[in-house]
Order: structure tokens, then sequence, then C-alpha cells
């Protein structure tokens, strides 16, 4: 779980990720999560508290959840469950470290090999239970639809995000709030091979404005890859949430990596 608070940023490690889910939390802002397994990152962070749909997420994904503090619903959720999971808040502290240039709660990070010696020292399963990605062929592009060079995504309270397409490197780079997304170790902009942006019910739940999140489907969205767009439903199945096209085939990723915006249901995205 990476937050995305002005005081967090920029974050670290996110250009690593091999996923990397972007959905509202409490506050009117969007928490990150951020799925590792082919990058060794040795900085991840800021780390914050999870909800129930990013254990949905985490779970779906056999992943090791990792996160500091959480809400009453996601805690009784991963104890129910038994999913493995390291908590900075409650006794898992050794896994994570507090950075000296930012002031708590924006300051706590972590890396892969400190995930790792985590599991261990937990004797985590070790055997990977999780879903497989389903690729294109190497040198195909699936979509047929329009060309789009520059999409932007609105959330809420003037929070937006943008992605412009990079035709000579083949990715969309990632804007916040008309300022380019940078790693803040290497000041690279973020970029991705492949963005969805998916359609999802959203409902405030409690006084601190905690929501429940729809991230099973099915709905609406639309896929980004190579400059091209096409309209797709989409919905979970075989722990992913997967695209398809209007004849229910499935629409490959292209090899790298994958960013997921999921907005609110109705959600009006502006797209050149």
């Amino acid at each position: 779980m990476v937050e995305n608070a002005p005081q967090a940023r920029p974050q670290t490690g996110l250009d690593q990720a091999d996923i990397v889910y972007e959905i509202l939390a409490e506050g009117e802002i969007t928490r990150f999560v951020s799925v590792f397994q082919s990058n060794p990152a040795e900085t991840i962070g800021p780390v914050r508290s999870i909800r129930p749909y990013f254990v949905e997420i985490g779970d779906a994904l056999d992943a090791v959840i990792v996160h500091a503090g959480w809400s009453q619903e996601a805690m009784d959720m991963m104890a129910g469950r038994k999913l493995s999971h390291l908590d900075e808040v409650y006794g898992d502290g050794a896994y994570y470290w507090r950075s000296t240039e930012r002031k708590a709660p924006h300051n706590l990070y972590t890396s892969v090999d400190k995930m790792k010696q985590g599991a261990k020292a937990h004797n985590f399963r070790s055997e990977w239970n999780g879903p497989l990605l389903t690729f294109a062929k190497e040198g195909t592009s699936p979509l047929t639809g329009a060309a789009v060079s520059y999409i932007q995504i609105p959330y809420l309270q003037g929070y937006f995000v943008s992605y412009e397409y990079d035709a000579t490197a083949g990715v969309y780079k990632r804007s916040m709030e008309g300022k380019p997304h940078v790693d803040k170790e290497t000041g690279k902009q973020l970029q991705t091979k492949n963005l969805l942006v998916l359609e999802s019910k959203h409902k405030i739940v409690d006084k601190e404005g905690r929501r429940e999140v729809d991230v099973f489907g099915p709905n609406k969205g639309v896929i980004l890859q190579e400059g091209k767009s096409q309209q797709i439903t989409w919905e979970r199945k075989n722990g992913l949430l997967r695209a398809y096209d209007d004849k229910g085939k499935e629409v490959p990723l292209l090899p790298g990596n994958t960013w997921v915006q999921i907005v609110p249901e109705g959600t009006q995205l502006k797209m050149e």
C-alpha cells in the first residue's frame, strides 16, 4: 500500500512495480496497490494503511500484503481468511524504516528484500498460487479502436491524473494535476505499456469517508496500448481484473508494466 497524499509525493518504487492499481480512499485522495514480482525494488513507499477493497486485490493475487495499519473491516477480512501480511503498526516494524527527510506518517518505507525477510520470519507459504496474465504475441497490437495520444482522468476535488503517449518509447507517460509524476529517487517520469481505466461502483460507508469499491465487476472501461484505445467490459476472473471486447474475448496485455485506474461510475474522461 503506497499513499498519495501531497505530503507523500513524489513516491518511490512505483516505477518498478509490475502492476499498479490507483483507487480512491477517504480524504478525497487515492492510494496505490503496487504489485512487485519481477523487480527487486530497494525502496518502496511511503507505505500506509489498507482497506477492504485493497485486501480483495491482494488476496486474489495470492500476495503478501504489506501495509501500515488498517480499517477494522480490512483487518477482520485478513484475519478471517488467514492472509499473509506484514503490518508495521502491529509488530512488523523490523521490515520497514522511517526516512528523516519527511515527517510521520508520510515517511515509512520498505523494500522487496525486507518483505521477503518478513515473509520468511513469519513462515509464510512460499509456493505462489496466483493468477497468470494474458499477453499478446510479441510484435502484435491487439487494439482496433481510435488513436489516443492524451487522456485525462478526473477523480475528486480537482485531483486528476493524465497520460500522454510517447510514440518513440511506445509508452504512456503519467502526470498528476498537470505535472509529470516522477520517482523520487530517479527523477524519471512514471510510464506504462498498458493503461486500463475501469468504472466501478463506489459508496461512502462512514463519517470518516471510507468507501466500498467494487473490484469484481462486471462494468465498463477502456484500455490503451501503443497509442490506440478500445472500449471494454471488465470483470475479475481467475484472480485478475481482466478486459474483454464486445464479443467476450479477453483483450491481452502487451509485455511490460500495467497501470489500472479504478474510477467511480460515470466518470467523464477527456481523450484526444
